[in-house]
């Protein structure tokens, strides 16, 4: 993640509020609930080992169109 960037919000009673998976920016109608799983897959994507046989063991199950494909971006 690149420097000074803060990715998602609360709202004032600290409630979450979905961020768009593409842009990263918060979206109230088709925004998700970001999770580990999501960042774990945005990791193994940088480190490309989606397809590693170890990675094949502990499937994420995130859905499509859900992986975070700008959360590396500059």
């Amino acid at each position: 993640i690149g420097g000074n960037r803060v990715i998602g919000a609360t709202d004032e009673k600290q409630q979450l509020t979905p961020v768009d998976a593409k842009t990263l920016t918060t979206n109230d109608q088709t925004g998700i609930r970001i999770r580990p799983e999501h960042i774990h897959h945005a990791l193994r994507r940088l480190a490309g080992i989606t397809e590693h046989p170890f990675s094949k063991q502990f499937p994420l199950l995130v859905p499509a169109g859900e992986g975070l494909s700008e959360l590396w971006a500059g």
